[in-house]
């Protein structure tokens, strides 16, 4: 037997909520293990109403020990896909996201990926301060909240 998965249904106040959280967000500095993508991304899903969200995942606390703790799950989006899947996010196609999705886009300083939130705008993702933009064309895998 697999992993249980629980359905979700968003509340019906998502989109202020939304909008309240990600004006919060803003006002916020990247910080490994508290204020950075996968923690943007968690604090969002707790606020629709998901259980402790990051559960199972290790913490860190710097750049390497969360890339450590990424690969040992099998690479970021191999970690992040097969976690939310346990939440209980379906997968969509990228391009079929809708705001309040979560999403996995490429970032292309550095060739990395971050994680964000679909806003109707792009996708928000934690930046050195408060949040940065991507547009849609870089999402890679988006899921439904």
């Amino acid at each position: 037997m697999g992993a249980e998965v629980i359905l979700h249904r968003r509340p019906e106040d998502w989109p202020k909520r939304l909008h309240e959280y990600l004006a919060e967000a803003s006002r916020l500095s990247f910080a490994w293990g508290r204020h950075d993508c996968v923690h943007l991304a968690a604090r969002w899903l707790e606020r629709i109403g998901y259980a402790e969200p990051l559960a199972g995942l290790p913490s860190w606390k710097s750049e390497l020990s969360a890339w450590r703790a990424m690969r040992a799950r099998g690479g970021f989006e191999q970690a992040v896909a097969d976690h939310v899947a346990r939440l209980g996010c379906s997968a969509v196609p990228p391009l079929a996201g809708q705001r309040g999705d979560i999403a996995l886009v490429a970032i292309p300083q550095g060739r990395k990926q971050a994680l964000g939130i679909i806003d109707g705008v792009g996708v928000a993702c934690a930046a050195p301060v408060g949040l940065g933009r991507v547009p849609v064309t870089a999402i890679l895998r988006a899921w439904r909240t």
